[in-house]
């Protein structure tokens, strides 16, 4: 079957990365190696935040997909593919997406519930359909084309079977590999208007590229011919490969090592933990690998609520992890918070230099959970740990205005929130998003947004979100109005939104992704389930 990713493949990367390598910032990663067994060729587009990864892999000439989970492979054939299945999108639902060879076109697939739905493009006019990247609210990229001559980009709804014409403020040839929660789409650009690009060395052939709500943002990695952009996170982190694999945010480029005993790389995707999916030639052997970040420092601070968003705000609660923190494991029990526990306690030194003791939740050997104080002022920190017998660890962090988080209740990420329902225009009691299953397990309670005398209205929980001068919230992908965003009252650290009412055409949408920007800045994903 054709490959719209083929430009990854090795002769094209052995060309590019023939040249001496720019000396940028690098992060650093542990790499897990990921080729299915008796594979001649392995690559892989997508690792989601379940830390599943989904691709293609080959036998032989016959290409089959694949889902990698944990060192567990799930092969993926779509039943009719005489040409080969080709995976490529995945979300943290659970759905992959992907294109597939019969022997009369190329059709897209989706694979949900266990169950295969064929997708096709205008068959009329257009005899290969690729689905590319596909978010959590169900919007797939895509591409449609016919003998490689002419082609359309798309961007398909799984649950309204829609298509919608993708067009760029460009008349040169794009690639949209990814999309992510909040419509941000990644991919590449050619410096022609047709698909008769190729890789010829001319200085910017092609540029990598950001599209968000009608904006286009060009990404040339510094002082390459070449940059190729594939993956996006929903907090707009990039990457791709220019002169070396990078990551992209904001400006900046962050070099990706290359996995030991590599040759080749090219980094494909990125999930909201910042691990970097790619490819790269092993003795030969082209495999797909996953690039872990790694903290430098003595322990690492992340965020409470999902742990990923730094810089992190003033009076937002986030966690050290490490070892040997602290002499046993308390928890603070009063308010307000103390700032010793055990013997253990945390001083945080900003940019301006004035250090601050932070208010503790909890402590132990591993983990420490505190509030960065009040008035830390924005840029580089260090944060210093001393425990019971006087030991100190050292560790730093960004300090910025906003870090929005959403409290999950599960590892499925259900949110945090109580249920205000408001019947004929009369408030009711909260009530409970979730109920409890055997062992105590919390699962979803499913609301009901259909009934017509009734209103639904969330108050979520999280932190890092009460300084944003704007918040906007989208649930299953619809707008949402927000009612209030600030410090939750009686409590240290924690935020409240209220939003709502929720939308009556998310009745029979199921689990939906609920998504938050603080100031831009998109907060971890959590869902809610609907009736």
């Amino acid at each position: 079957m054709q490959n719209i990713w083929s430009r990854f493949d090795s002769p094209y990367l052995i060309c590019l990365l023939a040249v001496p390598m720019t000396a940028l910032a690098q992060s650093a990663y542990n790499y897990t190696i990921i080729a299915p067994p008796d594979a001649t060729y392995t690559t892989a587009a997508c690792v989601n935040d379940i830390n599943q990864v989904v691709g293609t892999y080959q036998v032989g000439f016959t290409s089959h997909g694949f889902s990698w989970t944990n060192g567990n492979y799930l092969t993926i054939d779509v039943p009719g593919a005489t040409g080969g299945t080709d995976a490529r999108g995945c979300n943290n639902l659970g759905a992959i997406a992907g294109s597939y060879t019969d022997a009369a076109l190329t059709h897209g697939f989706v694979l949900r519930h266990n169950e295969f739905e064929t997708v096709d493009y205008d068959v009329s006019s257009y005899n290969v359909t690729f689905l590319l990247g596909i978010n959590n609210n169900g919007q797939i990229v895509g591409q449609a084309q016919n003998n490689i001559t002419t082609y359309v980009n798309f961007i398909y709804d799984v649950d309204t079977q829609l298509f919608t014409t993708l067009s760029l403020p460009t008349t040169n040839y794009v690639i949209p590999y990814s999309i992510n929660d909040y419509g941000v789409i990644a991919g590449t650009i050619c410096s022609l208007p047709d698909m008769t690009c190729v890789h010829n060395g001319v200085p910017g052939s092609y540029s990598g590229f950001l599209y968000e709500h009608g904006a286009l943002t060009i990404i040339n990695y510094p002082n390459a011919l070449e940059t190729d952009v594939a993956g996006v996170n929903n907090l707009g982190q990039a990457v791709g490969v220019g002169k070396s694999m990078f990551v992209y945010l904001n400006g900046t480029f962050t070099g990706v090592p290359s996995p030991p005993a590599s040759i080749n790389p090219a980094a494909l995707s990125i999930n909201n933990s910042g691990a970097v999916l790619g490819i790269a030639s092993f003795a030969g052997v082209v495999e797909a690998f996953v690039a872990a970040p790694v903290q430098s420092s003595g322990f690492v601070t992340t965020l409470a609520t999902a742990g990923e968003i730094e810089a992190f705000a003033p009076e937002s609660i986030v966690t050290a992890y490490g070892s040997n923190l602290s002499q046993g494991s308390v928890t603070a029990t009063e308010l307000p918070l103390p700032t010793s526990l055990g013997g253990t306690a945390l001083t945080l030194i900003d940019s301006t230099g004035v250090s601050r003791i932070a208010p503790l939740f909890y402590v132990s050997p591993t983990q420490v959970n505190y509030e960065i104080p009040a008035g830390t002022t924005p840029g580089t920190a260090s944060a210093t740990i001393t425990d019971g017998k006087g030991a100190s660890q050292v560790g730093f962090l960004q300090v910025g205005a906003v870090s929005p988080g959403l409290f999950a209740l599960n590892a499925s990420g259900l949110v945090a929130a109580w249920v205000l329902p408001v019947v004929s225009g009369v408030q009711e009691s909260l009530q409970l998003v979730y109920q409890t299953a055997g062992a105590n397990a919390v699962i979803p309670l499913p609301l009901n947004v259909s009934a017509a005398d009734t209103q639904l209205y969330l108050e979520m929980y999280g932190t890092g979100i009460r300084n944003a001068k704007e918040v906007t919230v989208a649930i299953g992908g619809l707008p949402v109005p927000v009612l209030f965003a600030g410090a939750a009252p009686g409590f240290a650290g924690e935020d409240q939104v209220n939003v709502g009412p929720l939308p009556a055409a998310l009745a029979g949408k199921g689990n939906v992704p609920i998504l938050l920007r603080a100031d831009g800045l998109a907060a971890n994903t959590v869902n809610v389930s609907i009736e």
